[in-house]
């Protein structure tokens, strides 16, 4: 199917995504769409899992389906051992339909792999259409196939000065992700709540988050880990 019209249409509109993951949301709606759970785990011993997509709006939608690889390789590269079924669905109005998805390796012995499952409508909504206006909804939701033997470690915080400002850098050595919420930097000059790119920190992976303050030797950093709080310290160079 991906052969036929669809895609033209997907190069007629531009795309509004929406990347899941800095949210706490157990399931999320936008454009007509809700979809359920905003995140997939597959066990070490689980190859099958599926999400629940719901066409809340008037009007027939059709989505297509792919899964990238998350971060290694090209942007935009496509993971060649996970696969969801049916690849594209069209929803009538209120209506549901439950996607499949299946690894097609097992998991790896020693560390997390990660990708992310994207949803993309084929077609604007209707009133933008009618608009002139060709923009479709693109939902990523993060997909994580957990290692055979997990070893998770605490994230390592460390920030230093950059030519246009400040970076904050949270490292994980260990070999499954890590999510982040609600960061807050306290130190001698106060406290502040930051906004990463994503409040994920991939197994052996680092975060880069900007900064435009200056961070002061003390500083330290509280975030939400699942319903733990966590406070360390941040070094610097």
């Amino acid at each position: 199917m991906r052969g036929g019209t669809y895609p033209l249409l997907r190069r007629a509109a531009s795309l509004v995504t929406l990347v899941l993951g800095t949210t706490l949301a157990l399931t999320i709606s936008a454009g007509g769409l809700t979809v359920l759970p905003t995140r997939v785990d597959f066990g070490a011993n689980r190859g099958v899992q599926s999400v629940l997509v719901t066409n809340t709006s008037a009007q027939t939608v059709t989505v297509e389906t792919e899964v990238q690889v998350w971060p290694e390789g090209a942007p935009g590269q496509l993971a060649n051992d996970v696969v969801v079924t049916p690849a594209v669905v069209t929803l009538p109005p209120n209506q549901r339909m439950r996607l499949r998805i299946g690894l097609l390796r097992p998991a790896s012995t020693d560390t997390e792999r990660a990708y992310r499952l994207y949803l993309t409508e084929l077609t604007a909504p209707a009133p933008l259409q009618a608009a002139g206006i060709g923009v479709r909804l693109r939902i990523g939701i993060p997909v994580f196939v957990a290692p055979t033997q997990a070893q998770p470690q605490a994230l390592q915080w460390s920030a230093r000065q950059e030519a246009d400002g400040w970076s904050l850098t949270a490292r994980n050595p260990g070999n499954t992700h890590k999510r982040a919420v609600r960061l807050v930097l306290s130190g001698a000059d106060g406290s502040r709540r930051i906004e990463p790119p994503s409040n994920y920190v991939l197994a052996r992976s680092s975060l880069v988050i900007p900064l435009q303050e200056r961070v002061p030797p003390g500083t330290r950093v509280r975030w939400l880990e699942g319903d733990d709080e966590r406070e360390s310290p941040v070094l610097q160079p």
